[in-house]
């Protein structure tokens, strides 16, 4: 009985023909946070929870530029219960903001061979209105994505925690706001 909404946008589009307009289906992005502002405050009154999710940021940065944190604030501002954001090819920093995480960048899911770990995420939604949020790590030796072995799943999830913003990431990649 949880009406979940996802509203997804890019904010590196190679090509402008590629935009969506009134009259010409495309990609929706989101340069200015106006139109993503808007169909945040529309989809809010038409489901339960709803997720931001934006392809944005700067490749293999592990720190999130100072527009994702902004624009990522903004839709929090709005009415969006979660941000995910994807494009940098490199994990980055997770924070909670009025209460909302905003998972800056998940890395590669497959995306050539020089990125060697990513992350899935894992949201349990309770009736209480609450997100558990757990990482599950992986690596990607030669295309294969494998489950982190328990070493190295320490390291990374002390590697995210030194990349965000007052999180703490447990043993389990359960994510806690300090």
């Amino acid at each position: 009985n949880t009406r979940v909404g996802f509203l997804s946008a890019s904010r590196v589009i190679p090509v402008a023909s590629w935009n969506a307009g009134h009259s010409i289906s495309g990609i929706f992005t989101t340069y200015s946070v106006d139109a993503m502002l808007e169909e945040i405050k529309e989809a809010r009154n038409l489901c339960d929870l709803l997720i931001v999710y934006v392809h944005w940021g700067v490749e293999f940065e592990e720190r999130p530029a100072t527009y994702q944190i902004n624009m990522a604030k903004a839709y929090i501002e709005a009415g969006a219960d979660m941000v995910i954001g994807s494009h940098p090819h490199v994990v980055q920093g997770i924070e909670y903001y009025l209460g909302k995480p905003i998972i800056y960048s998940l890395g590669n899911f497959i995306f050539g061979n020089t990125i060697k770990e990513g992350m899935l995420l894992k949201a349990d939604y309770t009736k209480e209105d609450n997100l558990l949020l757990s990482l599950i790590p992986f690596t990607s030796p030669g295309f294969q994505l494998q489950k982190m072995e328990i070493q190295q799943k320490s390291s990374f999830f002390q590697y995210i925690e030194d990349i965000s913003y007052g999180v703490e990431v447990d043993y389990k990649g359960v994510i806690r706001e300090k």
